[in-house]
């Protein structure tokens, strides 16, 4: 691949980032995966008027990102994002 053509990638790659990395944070003040809202909280402790997926914003200050040679990743090293994003496997995850 050319030089300049990578350059271009690399530059495009990192547009691509900044706008979804504010566009992903974005989406807990909008309490919606882009305009999917989110499911309402099932938990009768849970404070029915909080915004959801937000107690103390540690999951939201824990999304990262990376770009390689010709994609853009997202990630968190929090074990419980997994269960608000794909949802609980079994009735032992109380989240």
């Amino acid at each position: 691949m050319p030089e300049n053509f990578q350059k271009i990638i690399k530059n495009i790659l990192r547009d691509i980032q900044v706008e979804l990395t504010d566009e992903f944070d974005q989406n807990f003040e909008r309490q919606a995966f882009f305009s999917e809202p989110w499911q309402r909280r099932k938990s009768p402790i849970r404070d029915k008027g909080r915004a959801i997926l937000t107690d103390t914003g540690q999951l939201r200050r824990s999304i990262k990102s990376k770009t390689t040679e010709n994609s853009v990743i997202f990630y968190t090293d929090l074990p419980y994002a997994e269960i608000h994003n794909e949802g609980a496997k079994s009735s032992s995850h109380n989240v």
